[in-house]
């Protein structure tokens, strides 16, 4: 393209520009004043609840919860145990070290505070249920029916809640409990450390709870209690504990090619359809193996740490000495809803 061409180009577009350019003027419009922002009512439930002055929706959620477990546990006892499911609605495969669970023998009803209706297996210690076996295949393996349609707006996961402790020993999934989701085999391995500790003169602990002035009879967790109520109680620490350290893996499940089989009949309406009843499953259900990754167990004894002028030993610094053992062992185990319909513990 030659210079005046150039020039000629960059002239026509300019004038094309001109053409198209619409001037503002002030006078075609009309200007509104400025206003305040809209101010936001605050009803009397919203203030009661403590949420007229939460902005972010976690805390909100939270706090919202909170008011729920109160509000229900104000509710008789049956009333809040009929509000969630049965064991036989919630618990759909049971085995244990490879044979079935006896329903009936094997599991205790709880109502918590928070979960409501839980449901902990191998509680009587009047009957021994030991395994000598380590591996998924020869601990507990529950199959476990959530329901997800009856969850609340306020339900943020979808699982299960499961807490492993002493037959003796109080459950508080809220605290110590382990979350496993739906549509996956949830694997906890388990390996136990025994804790002895010195009772007077070294220190303070008691195998024996007496039911006055203490909240429960038996081992109380030292955590455990009602929400922001201080109570003066008497609980000490146990001087025999058990502890167990869990490591947690998971898989899909059920796989593509798993068939539902004699479970399917048991969701209404598509149980002839294989697709959707695989389908309900992934949805709903969560797969649950509990089992000794290690039949030893390790022992850490306390022991006073020095003398004093007298002779005695005092307490001093703790000093605990390690010990492995073998042995068959028998655990306790809480599995829960995640629905808090009503606060359910399972």
């Amino acid at each position: 393209m030659s210079h005046a061409s150039e020039t000629e180009f960059y002239i026509n577009c300019y004038a094309s520009l001109q053409d198209e350019i619409k001037w503002w003027n002030p006078n075609n419009y009309t200007i509104f004043p400025v206003t305040d922002p809209p101010t936001t009512v605050v009803t009397e439930t919203e203030q009661a609840f403590g949420l007229s002055e939460l902005k972010d929706k976690g805390a909100i959620t939270t706090q919202t919860k909170e008011n729920l477990i109160f509000l229900v546990a104000a509710l008789p006892r049956d009333t809040r145990r009929n509000l969630s499911y049965t064991l036989n609605e919630f618990v759909l495969r049971c085995s244990f070290n490879s044979k079935d669970c006896n329903m009936e023998r094997d599991f205790k009803l709880h109502v918590d505070p928070e979960y409501g209706n839980c449901y902990t297996f191998n509680f009587n210690d009047s009957v021994e249920l030991k395994n000598s076996r380590a591996g998924p295949m020869y601990g507990l393996r529950l199959l476990l029916d959530v329901h997800q349609d009856d969850y609340m707006p306020t339900t943020e996961a979808a699982g299960v809640r499961i807490v492993v402790h002493e037959q003796d020993k109080e459950p508080f999934p809220d605290t110590f409990g382990y979350s496993a989701p739906i549509g996956f085999v949830s694997s906890f391995g388990l390996k136990t450390k025994v804790l002895k500790r010195l009772d007077a003169p070294y220190g303070s602990c008691s195998d024996t709870f007496r039911p006055d002035p203490y909240i429960y009879e038996e081992h109380y967790s030292d955590s455990g209690g009602y929400h922001h109520i201080q109570l003066e109680c008497l609980c000490q620490q146990p001087c025999t504990e058990n502890v167990f350290e869990t490591a947690y893996s998971a898989a899909a499940w059920p796989s593509v090619n798993f068939k539902i089989g004699v479970d399917c009949p048991a969701v209404p309406d598509i149980y002839n359809d294989t697709t959707a009843c695989t389908d309900y499953y992934r949805k709903n259900t969560a797969y649950i193996e509990i089992y000794y990754e290690q039949l030893n167990f390790e022992t850490l004894n306390e022991t006073a740490g020095y003398t004093n002028p007298s002779g005695k030993r005092t307490r001093g610094t703790q000093i605990f000495r390690r010990n492995a053992r073998m042995r068959g062992q028998s655990i306790g185990e809480t599995a829960c809803h995640h629905i808090q319909r009503s606060p359910i513990r399972l």
